[in-house]
């Protein structure tokens, strides 16, 4: 019971989160000509934009945010894309999603690819206010890991939110993990043995 709580604790210690934003380390309401949104390019928080640029909005524009005042919108004034370079390895990957309040299902969908591998694509009728909804995918590789805008490239599409990125540890660090703890308790089982003799 022990050596399995002590294995959760240190599986999680193991997972080391290497981007988390809700995309609030920005002011969007700094000196843009429009106080509620702003298209930032090349980057911001650790995401490079391809061309279009990256939308953050704050709560002002169209809906609230999932956690605390900003949001990213990837149909900027056309579709566009922002992408963080991942080194090979074995990830883990949450973000929430929301259609655009009042915006139709052919313009608010999003893809989440690696390279040219889809890994998540969504989209959904815009209700009344955002609507978020968490969406969690893991896999294995290297390269550019792009969230991107899809259907009509019209400036207003899905929202995105509060995005994490965590490493998974590879299984020989699980096996090496569970070996030690039972070379511990090997080790315990002789002391004690040696102690009573």
């Amino acid at each position: 019971m022990i050596a399995a709580a002590a294995l959760m604790t240190a599986a999680g210690a193991n997972a080391a989160v290497i981007l988390s934003s809700n995309f609030d380390g920005t002011n969007v309401n700094g000196n843009n000509p429009n106080p509620d949104y702003h298209i930032y390019s090349p980057s911001v928080e650790g995401w490079t934009s391809n061309t279009n640029g990256i939308e953050l909005q704050s709560n002002n524009v169209a809906g609230k945010a999932f956690s605390g005042a900003n949001l990213v919108e990837l149909d900027t004034t056309v579709n566009s894309s922002m992408f963080v370079t991942l080194t090979p390895g074995r990830y883990n990957v949450s973000y929430y999603y929301s259609p655009r309040p009042g915006v139709a299902a052919d313009s608010n969908g999003i893809t989440l690819s690696l390279g040219e591998t889809l890994l998540d694509s969504i989209t959904g009728q815009g209700a009344g206010g955002t609507v978020w909804q968490r969406r969690t995918v893991a896999f294995n590789g290297g390269g550019n890991l792009t969230f991107a805008a899809i259907g009509s490239s019209d400036g207003v599409g899905g929202y995105i939110d509060s995005v994490k990125i965590s490493t998974v540890p590879e299984a020989s660090t699980w096996v090496m993990l569970v070996a030690g703890f039972g070379l511990v308790g090997v080790s315990m089982r002789r002391r004690k043995a040696a102690v009573a003799a």
